[in-house]
């Protein structure tokens, strides 16, 4: 709540210290008293991924899997695709037609190997999953 370039005190100092040393966020949750009186509604649980409400647990431990063997690949392909939108965005207005074909290639072949981790997964993901993974939970706002 303070204005840019306002200076702290030493005892906020000394407290914003010994929270960063506890090595954890510090997030203040409001007390049952100010939800109930304020008229906000009452933050949700967090919402378990997608990948977790959809695949069975042996589908899940066998995507685990799948993301470990690609992890490497796909790393190296962000890598890539980094430097080479790096290139293109220094050389802005003159930025060649296979500098762009660089980075589309580099986008499709990372698009692929994500897309092939699901047809990894043992037992095979069915197509009403594939569907469910593609659609937005019913509980997510859409954001403005």
């Amino acid at each position: 709540g303070l204005p840019r370039g306002t200076e702290l005190s030493d005892e906020q100092i000394q407290a914003a210290r010994k929270v960063a040393s506890r090595g954890r966020p510090y997030i203040r949750e409001e007390g049952p008293e100010a939800n109930a009186t304020s008229g906000t509604p009452k933050p949700q649980a967090k919402q378990q991924p997608a990948i977790a409400r959809v695949l069975n647990e042996q589908q899940r431990a066998s995507f685990a899997e799948a993301m470990r063997a690609t992890q490497a690949e796909g790393q190296a392909l962000t890598r890539q695709l980094a430097e080479a939108r790096k290139e293109v965005q220094e050389s802005g207005d003159q930025a060649t037609e296979e500098q762009r074909g660089e980075v589309r290639r580099l986008q499709g072949e990372l698009s692929a190997l994500r897309k092939s981790v699901l047809g990894r997964v043992r037992p095979p993901v069915t197509e009403e999953q594939r569907k469910q993974l593609r659609r937005p939970s019913s509980t997510v706002q859409p954001r403005s």
